[in-house]
């Protein structure tokens, strides 16, 4: 939850998404315990509309649903 958490600050605080991706693509790897991984793909999700890559916001979207 804290590297989840760095990469909100990273997005909403800094407003620079692109630094907030690898953090919480750390996060993502990390999690394995709920909420964890799915926080995480929530907050991905957030980071990628804001760099408008919608490719990752699909992808994210579509393990969600698994």
């Amino acid at each position: 939850m804290p590297l989840i958490s760095l990469a909100g600050q990273k997005l909403y605080c800094e407003e620079d998404p692109a630094a907030a991706m690898p953090v919480i693509d750390r996060a993502i790897e990390a999690g394995t315990v709920p909420p964890t991984p799915q926080a995480g793909s929530g907050t991905k999700a957030r980071i990628a509309l804001a760099q408008e890559k919608f490719s990752v916001v699909e992808d994210v979207l579509r393990r969600l649903l698994q």
